[in-house]
């Protein structure tokens, strides 16, 4: 039986199977991954104001990422398989990984 690939565990042993954890990005080629909630992932060209918030897990080329609703949920409930389920996470490459970090990061700074 396949693991769930809704929660973190089962999408890491889903990613497992990849070598290296990599992917071949259209813009920047093969890359690592990270992963980050659907929204700050929409939010990369949408130009939304998502925010950007980080985790502490190391075990891809970029920790999870989230966006400022994911991380208010976060810490009303507390972590959660739901939680994750909920933020329909998404593989980036590195380098789209680090945009979405800057555009988002700066959008929060500024406000806009």
């Amino acid at each position: 039986m396949s693991p769930e690939p809704a929660s973190r565990v089962g999408l890491i042993q889903a990613l497992g199977a990849m070598p290296e954890k990599r992917t071949n990005c259209h813009k920047h080629g093969n890359q690592g991954i990270g992963l980050v909630c659907i929204h700050a992932a929409i939010a990369i060209d949408s130009g939304e104001t998502a925010g950007f918030f980080v985790g502490d897990n190391s075990d891809l080329a970029r920790p999870d990422a989230w966006c400022a609703a994911c991380e208010h949920r976060l810490a009303l409930e507390g972590w959660s398989e739901e939680w994750f389920k909920d933020a329909d996470f998404k593989i980036l490459c590195a380098a789209c990984w680090d945009l979405a970090k800057e555009r988002l990061s700066v959008n929060a700074a500024n406000g806009t």
